[in-house]
């Protein structure tokens, strides 16, 4: 009994890492076959990625004005929000803390543009 409980403890190890070797080499293969593009210059188009006709994308380009026109509102909303908040703390400041504020802004500005 002692050895054929060994057996199936032993036969279930190999399968489990005959089935971990294979993932590994799935993966590894996978990686290789899909190269990661860099999302700020090589963007592909979504028409692109999907491979439509063109006549999907004719009927497509409608719905997408529509989503991208709501985009833009979003996008003018917040930008109109943030010039309203930078107003109301600006007309909280000194002139000694404005100008302390600014240098703060200024160093975000240059470190968020380098990342």
């Amino acid at each position: 009994m002692n050895k054929v409980k060994f057996l199936l403890v032993l036969a279930f190890l190999v399968v489990m890492a005959a089935g971990a070797v294979v993932g590994m080499a799935v993966d590894r293969r996978l990686r290789v076959q899909t190269p990661i593009a860099d999302p700020l210059h090589h963007r592909e188009s979504p028409f692109a990625r999907l491979k439509l006709t063109s006549e999907q994308q004719q009927k497509i380009l409608p719905l997408w004005a529509e989503v991208d026109k709501l985009r833009r509102s979003r996008f003018e909303d917040h930008r109109r929000l943030n010039q309203k908040r930078e107003q109301e703390i600006q007309a909280l400041l000194t002139p000694e803390q404005r100008t302390s504020y600014d240098a703060i802004q200024k160093e975000f500005r240059s470190e968020a543009d380098a990342i």
